[in-house]
């Protein structure tokens, strides 16, 4: 009589591949899972500036954000319409990031590397913290860096002198 069936052993090692699989599976999911967040809060600190940008030109009116990291080192975002009111705006708690710049970014966004160096904090307009929008959408150069809580995503949100507005991501060596 043939014995047909598989062995205990047999059963053993398919179960440990099949394991290790998923174990190698969900290390990848939750890096992808929070990549993923920390580039849509990028997105809506993107869209919190272009909105900015796009007020002041709507409204023919100079506008300014002024970033201010909090003691939780979340972002806080005071939106000046010069001369008639202003609105302050603590964005959603991050739940992937936090604002700063890691140690192994060494340069600057490009819309303000015509300054020299690495960013020296994390929100750096021409040196200080106030984004300023004219009327004809120009803006003040600059950015806005934070990092992963886990240190391992450099984000940026740069302005250039003509008030364009892009997301950037530190690959190791250069934005992109």
């Amino acid at each position: 009589m043939k014995n047909r069936g598989f062995s205990l052993l047999e059963l053993m090692v398919v179960v440990l591949i099949i394991g290790i699989l998923v174990t190698m599976s969900a290390v990848s999911f939750n890096n992808m899972v929070g990549r993923g967040r920390i580039k849509g809060e990028a997105d809506q600190i993107s869209r919190e500036v272009l909105n900015a940008r796009e007020r002041s030109i709507g409204q023919g009116r100079t506008i300014d954000l002024v970033f201010t990291p909090n003691a939780g080192n979340r972002l806080v975002v005071t939106i000046n319409v010069i001369d008639t009111l202003v609105i302050t705006t603590v964005l959603p708690a991050f739940s992937a990031c936090q604002v700063g710049v890691l140690p192994t970014v060494n340069q600057r966004v490009p819309e303000s590397s015509q300054l020299a160096g690495p960013p020296p904090a994390a929100v750096d307009f021409n040196g200080g913290n106030t984004c300023r929008f004219q009327p004809q959408g120009t803006g003040t150069p600059g950015a806005v860096y934070f990092v992963s809580l886990n240190g391992r995503y450099q984000y940026a949100v740069g302005v250039n002198a003509n008030g364009r507005v892009r997301r950037w991501e530190w690959s190791g060596t250069a934005w992109n």
